[in-house]
């Protein structure tokens, strides 16, 4: 699989990011709004064909980030998103408000990310206010002022800032203090870890609590049972994500789960 992967990264560094590569496939999650009370964004994921298997972000993202290939693979995804993207926003029945989509800090920190994103944005006609841009953390992210000054480029065209995967081992508060983000995502795995667990759930309470009165939204993600609904729920979440609502879906079933299609 490991010669597999090479292959497939080499295969693409070099190709246009409209080249429809068979073996990359594109799925979107619905996310939902506690407070409007419906669907009204969308996160891209996305997996890699290896024969009759699907190889997941889990397994490909350390790989690609290791060799340099993440960039080249992440263009074919946004690309491909915002051409279904725009055709989604020309439908009258929509909610959906925001497409948002992860990048690690190694890609955000390049000197062209920011205009590829923007160009992208004018080729298929997309508000730039309907883009997040999802930052994830590693264990050496130590450019923190050069991050920041990108989110802040990034905020002054209208694009939205997250924060993902909040509550792992790589996040810390520095980062929440000094970026300037617009919504902090819960990762799954602390969502899961107040599952009758009496100990968790108050510490994760106080701490989520003190980011909704700093003016932050929080989006939890791994919402998976009506339990995990009900505790998310008291923590004033403003998004929830997760199997309860749906799994990552392409692009013809999301059309149907919104009722769009």
């Amino acid at each position: 699989k490991t010669l597999f992967l090479h292959d497939f990264f080499k295969q693409i560094e070099n190709c246009d990011s409209t080249y429809q590569h068979p073996d990359i496939h594109i799925y979107y999650q619905p996310i939902w709004d506690e407070g409007e009370k419906v669907f009204n964004s969308i996160e891209i994921l996305s997996r890699i064909s290896y024969g009759e298997e699907l190889i997941y972000p889990e397994e490909f993202i350390p790989f690609a980030l290791k060799n340099g290939y993440l960039c080249y693979y992440n263009r074919f995804v946004f690309d491909k998103a915002c051409s279904e993207f725009a055709d989604i926003l020309k439908n009258d029945d929509s909610n959906i408000k925001i497409m948002s989509m992860n990048f690690s800090v190694q890609e955000i920190l390049k000197p062209h990310f920011t205009r590829s994103i923007i160009e992208t944005l004018r080729k298929y006609e997309i508000p730039k206010h309907k883009i997040a841009i999802e930052i994830i953390e590693s264990s050496n992210t130590t450019k923190i002022e050069e991050i920041k000054d990108v989110i802040l480029k990034l905020k002054q065209y209208g694009i939205k800032v997250y924060l993902d995967d909040f509550g792992t081992e790589y996040s810390n508060f520095d980062r929440i203090l000094y970026w300037p983000v617009d919504v902090i995502k819960v990762d799954k795995h602390l969502t899961w870890s107040m599952r009758n667990n009496d100990t968790v759930q108050p510490i994760i309470k106080g701490v989520i609590s003190s980011l909704n009165k700093a003016g932050y939204k929080i989006l939890f993600e791994g919402v998976e049972t009506e339990e995990d609904l009900e505790k998310c729920k008291q923590m004033n979440a403003t998004y929830l994500q997760g199997f309860h609502y749906s799994k990552p879906i392409n692009y013809n079933n999301l059309l149907q789960f919104l009722n769009i299609a």
